[in-house]
């Protein structure tokens, strides 16, 4: 509230607005942030490819942004819906797949 103006917005969720990022049509069938964030619940919200966890956080960023980086490679477009929803990528002519499925341990880190 600001100058006595109370400002009031109504957001679609994204299975009522097509033309939202949150929902993306990969190999005919629509995905939506909320099948991404059921994937990444704990005690498996993070997911190992090439030696690197990609958690949670990681996940909805790529999601909403296009992009997730894997082993130092960008990896964008339908390539990126592969690895967001745990299936094998390839990246660089390289066949990459996730490894493990879990949470990262505190003791853990990327090299």
């Amino acid at each position: 509230m600001h100058d006595d103006y109370k400002l009031i917005a109504d957001f679609p969720t994204s299975h009522l607005d097509r033309h939202s990022a949150l929902c993306r049509e990969h190999d005919g069938i629509e995905f939506c942030l909320e099948n991404i964030l059921d994937l990444y619940k704990a005690p498996h919200d993070c997911v190992m490819f090439a030696g690197e966890w990609l958690c949670q956080d990681e996940m909805v960023h790529a999601w909403k942004e296009g992009c997730v980086d894997i082993n130092h490679h960008e990896v964008c477009g339908p390539t990126m819906v592969d690895a967001v929803m745990q299936s094998c990528v390839d990246i660089d002519h390289d066949w990459v797949c996730p490894t493990a499925v879990g949470t990262k341990g505190p003791h853990y880190h990327n090299n």
